[in-house]
């Protein structure tokens, strides 16, 4: 693996490890050893993580500590796993956005309405999945509908059918969305697609 700044790795119990810095530009780099029921935990983290800034800074100053320092350590830990388990929910959710997109571009589905079928709070869904993706969910499934639309197009169908098949209520909307995110309208593209093959 390649662990770069910012960046931590695993080592579980029994596993043989070695870890070499950059000749040209090494590391420095910290380590924690803990065990117990926290441990296990981590099962579910994958070999190599990165992690919010203020956790080092945190950890640096562990260093400083005389009395109390393995509880000052432990709850580090704990705020660790707590921000990688919030990355990891956030993970998931943006995946069944992006999940329900493909299996439902086709239809004249709204970002209020992804966020009611799915059952999350709109404003932080939104959020969360620009800070991800960086694009909005309604720019994704743009994205998703035209991407389809060249293949649909590609294939001989025509635009009216196209725009249907993407879900878009009628023809002029898709062809006014697809010139946008192109450059060329839908027959402009067929034409093209059509005699490249």
């Amino acid at each position: 693996y390649r662990v770069d700044a910012g960046s931590a790795f695993l080592i579980r119990p029994g596993e043989n490890c070695i870890y070499t810095a950059d000749k040209d530009d090494p590391w420095m780099y910290g380590w924690t050893g803990f065990e117990g029921k926290l441990s296990a935990r981590f099962d579910e983290i994958p070999d190599i993580f990165s992690f919010p800034a203020w956790i080092t800074d945190e950890l640096l100053h562990s260093v400083d500590i005389e009395a109390g320092s393995e509880e000052y350590l432990t709850g580090i830990l704990f705020k660790l796993l707590s921000s990688l388990s919030d990355r990891k929910e956030k993970q998931d959710k943006i995946r069944r956005v992006t999940d329900f997109i493909a299996a439902n571009y086709m239809h004249d589905i709204k970002v209020g309405e992804i966020s009611a079928m799915l059952n999350f709070d709109r404003k932080y869904l939104t959020r969360i999945f620009r800070e991800r993706m960086g694009i909005s969910i309604k720019q994704y499934l743009t994205d998703k509908r035209i991407s389809e639309a060249k293949r649909f197009l590609s294939e001989g169908f025509g635009v009216a059918e196209t725009a249907t098949l993407t879900g878009y209520a009628d023809s002029f909307n898709f062809s006014k969305a697809f010139k946008h995110q192109t450059g060329v309208s839908p027959l402009e593209y067929k034409k093209i697609a059509r005699s490249s093959k």
